[in-house]
């Protein structure tokens, strides 16, 4: 096979490894996973990434396209946020191209107050076509108008539905689609499966790669398990495992997609609209297996939990960004969820983009690293998502691991928060480990956060915290390191151990912990995890000190990566 010609390469960024042969293309997009998985394994070996799976399938070959409109131009944006043209898109089939072709010669002078800000178009495998339009505006009757404005333009019987995308929105579509004309819900057979898809509704753009997919899913799942299909969009991936099942539940929050699924599942399937964050709605019988397929963004830290507290017997978990996918695979190895398998597959030909299909399966969490230890204390590096002490919500704790694999009865000198990493010091139960005088349990303990905002270069928080009905003295004191796409880098010390201390006078003097969601800014949190990755509050205790000893953690590699896509953009 040869590279991919385009004669809107290299102006187009879409397929940009169009110039690489699809040889060196599968060895990248292996590599891709491969350094991902690797720089968030921080115990042991990582886990081992098979050669991508390729395709012989790769001009014309997507189901659908979402495209930005500035103007006559229909397209991709570039990195300056210019929409490059594409009327000759090698990937997209020709009805497509067709179909917004008229778009280009549109009257631009009847968009005054909406513009067309952007086009999602889909074709069956019957010749069906659906075309959201989607408007640039506030206004949601001038959005409506335009759109009937340009129904002439778009040929029978194509659905058409419209959109509004607010102002400042990180998603290309906008709202729920209304539909204006004809039918917007089109079935398809995507794989192996049928499957019912409303306008702006998510399918996956190869068939190809899909069916391989489908038959992995098969392969995956031992005949006669309880499956849970979390993220089940339509249905498409649960579907797949139906007859190998004893029974199927598909688990979609987003209404028209869960209704579209129960319109085209067998009777015995359970169709739940519902979140994947809440496992009362969904828990099953075992033997339970989880297929697990979030969006760009991965596991929420509430998914990641009731994963956990669901104790499966397996989850097969596909993702199309290996960022995320390396971090979701360490927090849930902490929850004794071993990767098995890691298995990239070609979903997007010509692209940077690449799927992965991994198994886990259950068994012991990696090992602790230890940091440091003396004749009566050992300092461990806790991970994010595991109590220090036991917990009834989480499978394992920090004092059993460390139990398990140092030996002897341990107690913890100090406790970390669930979502927090970092120095933990342990020391044999009735014992007392050597203090530092002046310091909230005798240890002087540093952490590092990411807050909102450029605070000061430094200074100390001393204001009142309530805790069991009254108002105690706390002490914050803060030095800024860096700042970072606007947000500044602390390194924090505390003169007193209140709880939650350091996010709750953070939040107090206008500067939250990012990804603090009980303390912190909503609308900060939901763009650090979409942009970011950011999973969890930004706090890592990087250093402990008692007596003469010194303990250092490096700062988790979760948390590293955010602070590396953050300084780059």
């Amino acid at each position: 096979m040869s590279v991919i010609v385009c004669p809107h390469r290299p102006a187009c960024p879409g397929c940009d490894l169009a110039e690489l042969t699809p040889e060196g293309a599968l060895v990248q997009k292996r590599d891709t996973v491969a350094d991902a998985i690797g720089r968030h394994s921080t115990a042991g070996p990582a886990a081992t990434v098979s050669d991508c799976v390729g395709t012989e399938d790769r001009y014309g070959y997507r189901t659908r396209v979402k495209w930005a409109v500035d103007g006559a131009a229909i397209g991709l944006y570039t990195a300056d946020h210019d929409v490059v043209d594409t009327p000759l898109c090698a990937v997209t089939p020709a009805p497509l191209l067709a179909l917004v072709e008229p778009l280009r010669h549109r009257p631009l002078a009847a968009e005054t107050d909406a513009q067309l800000g952007g086009v999602d178009a889909r074709l069956t495998e019957r010749g069906e076509m659906s075309l959201v339009l989607i408007m640039r505006t506030v206004d949601r009757r001038a959005a409506e108008t335009l759109a009937r404005s340009l129904l002439a333009l778009i040929p029978e019987p194509v659905g058409v539905a419209w959109s509004v995308r607010h102002p400042g929105s990180p998603s290309l579509l906008g709202d729920a689609p209304i539909t204006v004309r004809g039918v917007t819900t089109l079935r398809d057979r995507i794989g192996r499966t049928e499957a019912l898809f409303p306008a702006g509704s998510f399918s996956q753009v190869h068939r190809g790669q899909t069916a391989w997919l489908h038959d992995q899913l098969r392969a995956a799942v031992p005949p006669g398990s309880h499956v849970v299909d979390l993220y089940a969009g339509t249905g498409s991936l649960g579907l797949a495992v139906v007859s190998k099942a004893a029974s199927l539940t598909l688990v979609e929050p987003f209404a028209p997609a869960a209704d579209a699924a129960r319109q085209v599942a067998p009777p015995a399937v359970r169709v739940i609209c519902g979140s994947a964050e809440v496992p009362d709605s969904w828990l099953g019988p075992r033997p339970r297996v989880l297929i697990v397929d979030p969006p760009r963004t991965g596991l929420t830290g509430d998914a990641l939990s009731a994963i956990a507290r669901a104790c499966p017997d397996r989850v097969i978990l596909i993702s199309c960004e290996p960022e995320t996918l390396a971090r979701d695979l360490a927090g849930l190895a902490w929850q004794g969820l071993r990767t098995s398998r890691v298995q990239p597959f070609d979903m997007m030909p010509g692209t940077s983009q690449v799927e992965s299909f991994a198994v886990l399966d259950p068994g012991d969490p990696p090992p602790l690293q230890v940091l440091g230890r003396t004749s009566n204390a050992v300092a461990v590096a806790k991970p994010p998502w595991v109590p220090t002490i036991p917990n009834p919500e989480w499978p394992w704790n920090l004092l059993d691991l460390a139990r398990r694999q140092l030996g002897g009865a341990l107690q913890a000198a100090h406790r970390l928060d669930v979502t927090t990493s970092g120095v933990v010091l342990l020391s044999p139960e009735g014992s007392r480990v050597l203090t530092a005088p002046g310091h909230p349990n005798g240890l002087e303990k540093c952490y590092l956060t990411l807050v909102r905002g450029v605070a000061r270069k430094r200074g100390a928080w001393r204001m009142p915290l309530n805790e069991d009905g009254r108002n105690v003295h706390a002490t914050t004191h803060y030095e800024r390191l860096d700042v970072v796409g606007g947000h500044s880098l602390l390194r924090v010390t505390l003169e007193t151990g209140r709880t939650h201390q350091i996010r709750r006078h953070a939040a107090m003097n206008g500067h939250p912990v990012l990804g603090d969601a009980r303390y912190g800014d909503p609308k900060s949190n939901r763009h650090f995890f979409a942009r970011y990755g950011l999973q969890r509050p930004f706090l890592h205790a990087e250093s402990l000190e008692v007596g003469t000893e010194r303990y250092e953690c490096e700062l988790w590699p979760d948390l590293q990566a955010v602070l590396d896509v953050l300084s780059s953009d």
